[in-house]
């Protein structure tokens, strides 16, 4: 009998949770823009807001482009594809707090 894929559903509806908070998120968040409203970011509820908007858009496309990757039969750069892209979302994650936090 075959061990259930614990991790895959996991990443599964992080990807899935990822996807609906960008497609509610990120269209209000323009509009408000286009309105002319802005954000102070010398506090740490705006600059909260925009660390979970970028992260889950990062980790959703870099998914993406990883599922992508399997779905077209690229099977033997799956795994180092995987470790890239898990090291650049984590880098790109890195230098955004950085960057927004410090």
């Amino acid at each position: 009998m075959n061990k259930p894929a614990y991790l895959k559903a996991f990443l599964w509806f992080t990807f899935s949770g990822t996807a609906m908070l960008c497609a509610f998120i990120l269209p209000v968040h323009v509009w408000a823009l286009l309105d002319g409203f802005s954000m102070d970011l010398s506090w740490w509820l705006p600059k909260t807001y925009f660390f979970v908007l970028f992260s889950a858009a990062l980790f959703h496309s870099l998914y993406r482009v990883k599922t992508i990757a399997f779905d077209i039969g690229l099977l033997r750069i799956q795994k180092p594809l995987g470790i890239f892209l898990t090291l650049l979302f984590l880098a790109s994650l890195s230098a955004f707090v950085l960057k927004i936090f410090f």
